[in-house]
């Protein structure tokens, strides 16, 4: 009789545990496939060039959300920290921004780059996540 109660006991257990692991299966595919639905991250590029101390350049992604309304930052690469000289946000729908360097007094030589930080759009299927990105950088010199 105790023989029987443990076999018992084993099937029990192991019934369980083929519950649970099919349990925690249909979730994570739950899990997983609602995510990829709601957290789609289009990539994002931003191109800077220059005339000068007048900066110009365009916020490329394949979702048209991710190119209006993104902030870009202008930044001095010096050693240590960069220093932000100028911000404009883009207005138009394909992305084009540009800038005039500001508060760049004995500082109008050296290289420069443009950067866009991560942001949310709502376009009408739902909450979408645009990337950060960060140009090449690109030297100014004496004419």
């Amino acid at each position: 009789m105790a023989e029987y109660r443990d076999r018992r006991t084993t099937l029990k257990t192991g019934r369980s545990w083929a519950a649970t692991l099919l349990a925690a299966v249909l979730i994570a595919a739950t899990v997983s496939g609602s995510a990829s639905a709601t957290s789609i991250i289009p990539p994002t590029s931003i191109t800077i060039s220059s005339e000068g101390l007048y900066f110009y350049g365009k916020v490329k992604a394949p979702a048209r959300g991710c190119q209006i309304n993104r902030r870009v930052q202008l930044f001095l690469q010096l050693p240590g920290r960069d220093q932000m000289r100028g911000k404009v946000t883009t207005q138009r729908f394909d992305g084009r921004w540009s800038i005039r360097a500001q508060g760049t007094a004995g500082a109008t030589l050296g290289d420069w780059y443009v950067k866009v930080r991560p942001n949310a759009e709502t376009p009408k299927g739902g909450l979408r996540a645009c990337q950060a990105a960060r140009s090449k950088t690109v030297r100014v010199t004496v004419p």
